[in-house]
């Protein structure tokens, strides 16, 4: 904003709070807290950061100024005009609507209300504050177009009138009711929600709608049961009411009673609703049962006739690319959730699945978010318990424990992220249950997966395989490790002698003395032809020293070491990693299998296969299993070992790179 406009505003904001504070007074209200000048002047930033298209920063810094214990119409004006700016009619309205209790004779509030709530679909509000407009301020310059929006709103109301079948005399006042009822269930305040609805019931009793909207508040603010109990009873009184239908079927399965849902399941796929807001209920309903080719099915099948308001149709793709994706058709998916933003550039979970499936975190698809399975008061009420006694707390939270293993299969990332806390956490048999058929399965990311495989071996719920695991996009088998790694020292069998070679060798290696080094070794190996250790250093210095002609030497010298003792670890290690850096994953991998069912290894010997294991994984462009072998290494050795920094650099160089042949240290 240049400076002469910020001087404007400035000004204008100034003639306003004066007018605002005149205007509490004569009605008897206490005056409104004043802004102090770095309010103001963040203010101002906010509008500049508006005209800059800086949307994100703007309702950021309005939202701290607005998150002060007292609300300050210029900040109010400013969100509204931010939401205004940007379309959002939802929150523009709540802004709106704010803004008329705050300034009663605010005539353009009044009006945004009014416009807002017409966005939104809340016919009803938006005739009775546009009257009430033209009744206040009759001389003001919109009133021509707000007679034009009455035109529209009037015989609208008057058609939903009929269609609920409400008196003419209160009829408006019900289904203004009705109407808020709506809007704050959009806006997440579902007690305010549950009040409405009771206050609509109670003139009204048998009102289907109210009675929906009373059962998702309930269900959303905790009262599970209570929200069955609702459905079943507009069941009783509407059983017609496919809305009502729906929404048990989903009641159903998220409070445990699965064997329920789905036969309501079945009975809306053998006879589909036909009009809009069932239809929508339906697919959602569908899509948490798992039931996707129901939800293809049903969705495709829906005519632009059924499902005519916008933010409908939007959910109609949603749902849609929800089950395509799922049955693995990606590119049906992406153009279905591009379709869905088009109508509703504001739906979030079609917005979240694309930037999923572009980055390749490997949650999508989901169809709802977490806030749809399990309400938050649940949620930390289960939290809370499992902090506090630990074990086997999911059974006294049966309908949530009911629920881990859709949430692995089929929940968004916090859905998922949970399910695997509270599985692990309660370790009971259908809990574990629940995590091997994850781990197993290809839904969700690589990372949770493994976690999860991980977590089984330890709590003895499976062994240390090799394990049939979707990695990297594709099939291939995965050992854990069995062994109990120990750091005490182990006691040679080796004669005084060849100990003091050995140790002269070692100094004279760190030395870069390889020749002596090679003196001392072959005389170990002259005093005891067994020692293992002594052929396996004389190998390193082969390999440190004498290049190609080296390497070969060495591979077959350890190749006879492994013949002759299978069990020796280090020799093991050593040709799986010569087999992988030729190429053989596979065998590589075959190498290496034995090692990870060891009963117990040395702390030297499992930082050699760690090692050699994220080496591997680098040569195949496993970034994830890399990065699996070093975390293991940081679990059994100081962050600051040089050998532990050069393999977090090697795997840092190589996954950027995307790869680079020959990366094996000399041993």
């Amino acid at each position: 904003m240049a400076r002469r406009k910020q001087i404007v505003e400035r000004n204008r904001q100034k003639k306003l709070e004066r007018r605002r504070q005149r205007d509490r007074k004569s009605h008897g209200l206490a005056p409104i807290a004043t802004m102090t000048r770095k309010m103001t002047e963040r203010l101002e930033l906010a509008y500049d950061l508006i005209q800059h298209r800086d949307y994100a920063k703007a309702e950021e810094l309005l939202q701290k100024l607005d998150n002060r214990g007292t609300s300050y119409p210029q900040v109010v004006e400013a969100l509204m005009f931010l939401y205004q700016t940007t379309k959002d009619h939802e929150k523009c309205c709540e802004a709106a609507k704010r803004l008329t209790i705050l300034q009663p004779r605010d005539a353009e509030a009044r009006l945004m209300y009014a416009q807002e709530s017409m966005f939104r679909g809340h016919a009803t509000i938006a005739r009775l504050n546009y009257e009430s407009f033209i009744e206040r301020w009759p001389n003001h310059e919109h009133v021509t177009k707000v007679k034009h929006a009455l035109e529209i709103l009037v015989p609208e109301t008057e058609a939903r009138l009929k269609d609920f079948g409400f008196p003419l005399e209160t009829g408006l006042e019900w289904l203004a009711l009705h109407e808020e009822s709506l809007s704050l269930l959009q806006s997440g305040d579902f007690v305010g929600c549950a009040a409405k609805c009771r206050e609509l019931l109670a003139k009204i009793p048998t009102f289907a709608s109210a009675r929906n909207n009373l059962a998702i508040a309930y269900f959303q603010s905790g009262r599970a049961p209570d929200a069955v109990t609702v459905v079943e009873e507009t069941r009783k009184l509407s059983p017609e009411n496919r809305f009502a239908q729906a929404t048990l079927a989903k009641l159903y399965f998220l409070t445990g009673r699965t064997a329920d849902a789905q036969q309501l399941a079945d009975q809306i796929v053998a006879d589909p609703p036909t009009s809009q807001d069932p239809l929508v209920a339906a697919l959602e309903s569908l899509a948490l049962l798992g039931r996707d080719e129901d939800v293809v099915v049903l969705a495709e099948d829906a005519g632009d006739d059924q499902i005519v308001d916008g933010d409908a149709r939007a959910a109609r793709h949603h749902f849609l690319a929800y089950a395509k994706c799922r049955l693995g058709d990606e590119t049906a998916a992406k153009t279905h959730w591009k379709k869905c933003l088009k109508l509703n550039p504001h739906f979030p979970e079609a917005r979240e699945n694309l930037l999923d499936l572009e980055s390749s975190d490997g949650h999508a698809p989901w169809a709802c978010s977490f806030g749809n399975w399990i309400p938050k008061a649940t949620i930390d009420d289960v939290f809370q318990k499992v902090s506090k006694e630990k074990q086997f707390l999911l059974a006294r939270f049966p309908a949530v424990a009911s629920l881990i293993p859709a949430l692995l299969d089929r929940g968004d990332p916090l859905a998922r992220e949970l399910a695997v806390r509270l599985a692990k956490l309660d370790g009971s048999p259908s809990c574990c249950d629940a995590l091997q058929k994850f781990a197993l399965g290809s839904r969700g990311p690589d990372t949770m997966r493994l976690e999860a495989l991980m977590f089984l071996k330890e709590a003895g719920a499976i062994d240390a395989g090799p394990h049939r695991v979707y990695n990297r996009g594709k099939w291939t088998d995965i050992q854990l490790l069995a062994a109990e790694i120990s750091s005490e020292t182990r006691e040679s069998a080796s004669s005084p002698k060849v100990l003091e070679l050995m140790k002269d060798g070692t100094l004279a290696m760190q030395a870069g003395d390889y020749d002596f080094a090679e003196t001392c070794y072959s005389e170990a190996l002259a005093e005891e032809p067994d020692s293992r250790s002594a052929a396996y250093n004389l190998c390193t210095v082969w390999l440190r020293r004498d290049g190609e002609a080296g390497q070969q030497r060495a591979q077959r010298r350890l190749e006879e070491l492994h013949r002759e003792f299978p069990d020796y670890v280090f020799a093991t290690i050593a040709l799986a990693q010569f087999a992988g850096m030729a190429g053989e994953f596979q065998k590589a991998r075959d190498l290496l299998a034995p090692i990870y069912r060891t009963p117990q290894l040395h702390i030297s010997e499992a930082m050699a296969l760690f090692t050699a294991a994220a080496q591997i994984a680098l040569e195949e462009r496993d970034w994830d299993g890399a990065e699996r072998a070093y975390e293991l290494l940081c679990e059994i050795t100081d962050e600051g070992d040089p050998n532990l920094k050069m393999l977090r650099k090697r795997i840092d160089r190589v996954s950027q790179k995307g790869g680079l042949r020959g990366l094996f240290p000399k041993f």
